[in-house]
């Protein structure tokens, strides 16, 4: 009889340690998936960076003439816009003058 119960005990014994293997490798398979779709998704986040990048790559070739362009049209309009007011500054001295003759 003590015989039967040493050997029940020894079995529940192995099913603990086994049962505290299975549970060590389930939480291990579970941080692996965990940190494997966290690596999954940061791979997804710098292909998307890197496409971005390539992008803005393109787009700067696309963006630099319209930006000189622009810069050039701007020059322009200050230069038009300093010859109004100088021309109007003269034509002003050049009334005041007469008026004053």
């Amino acid at each position: 009889m003590i015989q039967e119960i040493i050997i029940e005990l020894d079995k529940r014994k192995d099913l603990m340690r086994n049962h505290d293997q299975l549970r060590r490798k389930i939480e291990d398979n579970l941080n692996y998936k965990k940190t494997k779709a966290e690596v999954d998704e940061l791979e997804h986040e710098k292909k998307s960076v890197e496409e971005n990048m390539l992008k803005v790559g393109v787009s700067d070739t696309i963006i630099q003439p319209e930006h000189q362009r622009l810069s050039q049209d701007r020059q322009r309009l200050l230069s038009e816009v300093f010859r109004y007011v100088c021309h109007t500054s003269m034509i002003a001295v050049c009334n005041s003058t007469n008026n004053h003759d």
